[in-house]
């Protein structure tokens, strides 16, 4: 008789496919605040604040540190009442560094402080959790896999048994939508991605509907 393959089977082989490409893979309830390791101060924190704070000193070295916590500090100050807009300035920031100044030689220098190292993608901190449960306002959102980069929350996986019919496209973007509302990971997450069958699934942005939502060969298509 064939095992019964059910979403935990799929969740492990997806966190085993993630780690052969260079993830490192920790349960995420390991470092929950409320665990013995916490790297995060409250359940309604979604940033790993001191992985981002060592991934910056290696990116930015020639940056002085009070510099460097300057530029997180903006990152922190996303303050728009349109959770899309705060997405899309965090957006920028991601791609196009984060703009500081401060004296050197008693001059004033402008500079970029970058949150993720395209150059040299070896020197990023890449993690994958699952079971990551965030609370706001006494609600509670626990997605099934979240990809970290550098202590930034950039990609959510959404997994659904391939066994069941009922578990289509529109049943995932669903589940993956109800993480609005104020959710404060939506301001980082930067692709959302719903797999519900072995060979196929969806990929799209947090605000999407199904149109936006572009398969597997569609993806392959535009790398």
């Amino acid at each position: 008789m064939e095992d019964k393959i059910t979403e935990n089977t799929i969740e492990e082989f997806a966190i085993e496919l993630l780690e052969k490409l260079g993830y490192q893979y920790i349960f995420a309830p390991s470092i929950a605040p409320d665990s013995d390791i916490p790297e995060r101060g409250a359940f309604e924190d979604v940033l790993l604040n001191e992985r981002q704070q060592t991934a910056l000193g290696r990116i930015n070295p020639e940056i002085p540190e009070e510099v460097r916590e300057d530029a997180i500090k903006q990152r922190l100050r996303l303050n728009s009442p349109e959770l899309i807009n705060n997405n899309e300035t965090f957006h920028r920031m991601l791609t196009e560094g984060i703009n500081v100044g401060y004296q050197k030689d008693g001059n004033e220098r402008g500079d970029f402080v970058w949150l993720i190292d395209f150059e040299n993608p070896e020197n990023n901190d890449f993690l994958v959790t699952n079971q990551f449960t965030v609370i706001e306002n006494d609600v509670n959102k626990r997605p099934d896999v979240i990809l970290f980069v550098n202590g930034l929350p950039l990609v959510v996986i959404e997994l659904k048994n391939p066994a069941d019919e009922k578990h289509n496209c529109s049943i995932c973007i669903q589940t993956t939508s109800n993480l609005q509302g104020g959710n404060p990971l939506l301001v980082y997450i930067q692709r959302v991605y719903d797999y519900f069958k072995w060979t196929g699934g969806k990929g799209g942005f947090s605000f999407c509907r199904i149109k936006p939502f572009y398969g597997v060969e569609d993806i392959r298509r535009q790398s």
